[in-house]
């Protein structure tokens, strides 16, 4: 038969001798169901208290700063952010390119990016890109402090630069993961 012990601090309930939760001097209340977040942040001004999880999807858009894809076979994007720590991945697969032509860019990250130490730190994402215009590419991205874009650049016969529009077209897939710190 289940026990309910009741105080300011403790155990709070005990359920057929298995403790179910227990609650602190500050009023939390600890579950050994998993940490359980409310449904919108509390935050807190203490660095140390774990106050904000969050899992959802982003929607990546392909371009060159000015034009877009026409069509998507698939877009994708996902992410967990923990606390200030953002993981993400998406996936693109292109059907018509449309008139994009210069540095490809990835817009639509889900939060903006801060910086660990140097406000010109960068972050680097890893990839997997298939047929790309004149075959397979080795692909990487940067993502910069203050922009919610993915930056993609190849290493294609020795040489290394941004992914060109040219380089896109039907069929390029385009798969990235990483993580970033965000502003907030």
């Amino acid at each position: 038969m289940p026990t309910v012990i009741n105080g300011s601090t403790g155990v709070d309930k005990v359920q057929d001798s298995i403790i179910t939760a227990a609650k602190l001097a500050s009023g939390q209340v600890l579950s050994v169901n998993g940490i359980q977040f409310p449904a919108s942040q509390a935050a807190s001004a203490n660095g140390n208290t774990l106050d904000d999880y969050e899992e959802g999807t982003w929607t990546p858009v392909l371009g060159d700063g000015t034009n877009n894809v026409s069509t998507y076979y698939y877009q994708f994007g996902s992410y967990i952010k923990i606390g200030k720590m953002v993981y993400i991945q998406c996936t693109i697969s292109v059907n018509n390119k449309g008139s994009i032509t210069g540095d490809l860019r990835i817009a639509g990250l889900p939060f903006t990016p801060g910086y660990l130490n140097d406000p010109n730190d960068t972050y680097v994402l890893a990839s997997k890109v298939f047929p790309m215009g004149t075959g397979y590419l080795y692909s990487a991205a940067d993502i910069y402090n203050n922009q919610t874009i993915i930056y993609p650049w190849r290493i294609l016969n020795g040489n290394q630069g941004r992914i060109q529009g040219a380089d896109v077209g039907g069929g390029s897939q385009m798969f990235y993961s990483g993580c970033y710190i965000a502003t907030a």
